[in-house]
């Protein structure tokens, strides 16, 4: 009789022993927690690093700091180790960031309240990066801070396309204001003066002055006026502010 062998198997995340014949059963390994943790460390690591999101830990009592993989990923640190203190994290923000942290760290734990703020980094590889830092004070029972979470994300490409919708925004708002003013216009054939006393289509003066492009067609109206012979069963096309 083939001796049963013993594995590993997880339902709803809680581990628990098997039966199974299989000769292709996996090893039951000598620490499941340890092996669940791990796993969950890698999955976390994953997270951070899609996301582009770190997060530390400082803790009240020893005032130690924990750093997580991502946080040396976002500063472009070699390794995992090098960042002793807030000091070594520090160096690679502007003098009046590292300042700014300094003080939403006082006031996160002076006054127990959430702390939210950009910062300009230098990145061990040369280049420049926006990040955002967020504190949160962590308390216990008796509402005492027992520790401050940190957590870090890297905004810069998110910057970027703001300062460029906001240039694209900039541009037609100058295209808008330089068609301001008083415009010369035919009163038969709607051309259009421009600054040199020449006489154009008003459609050309525009688009050589702005972003705006034109599309013609033909209203409803008109349609019935100058093409009434394909359109004999048509009665004349309603205005707007006719009932």
């Amino acid at each position: 009789m083939q001796e049963k062998k013993k594995h590993v198997s997880s339902t709803a995340g809680q581990w628990h022993l098997a039966d199974c014949n299989s000769d292709y059963a996996p090893e039951c390994p000598r620490d499941p927690e340890m092996s669940r943790s791990r796993r969950l460390e890698r999955q976390l690591d994953t997270i951070q690093e899609m996301s582009g999101i770190a997060f530390w830990t400082y803790d009240m009592k020893s005032g130690r700091i924990s750093w997580s993989r991502q946080v040396f990923n976002l500063l472009k640190h070699e390794g995992v180790s090098g960042l002793a203190n807030f000091h070594d994290y520090l160096a690679y923000y502007l003098p009046e960031d590292s300042l700014l942290f300094r003080d939403a760290l006082d006031r996160a734990i002076r006054n127990c309240e959430k702390q939210e703020f950009e910062m300009q980094a230098s990145l061990a590889n040369g280049d420049a990066a926006l990040h955002r830092c967020t504190m949160v004070p962590d308390t216990d029972g008796n509402q005492r801070i027992i520790a401050v979470l940190g957590y870090l994300q890297d905004v810069t490409s998110a910057s970027c396309r703001q300062r460029d919708k906001q240039a694209a925004a900039d541009s037609g708002l100058v295209g808008r204001q330089s068609l301001s003013g008083l415009l010369p216009i035919c009163s038969h054939c709607k051309k259009v003066r421009d600054d040199h006393g020449t006489w154009k289509q008003i459609e050309a003066y525009i688009t050589e002055r702005s972003n705006l492009f034109f599309s013609h067609g033909i209203c409803p109206e008109c349609l019935t006026i100058h093409y009434s012979e394909y359109f004999q069963l048509c009665g004349p096309a309603k205005n707007e502010n006719e009932e």
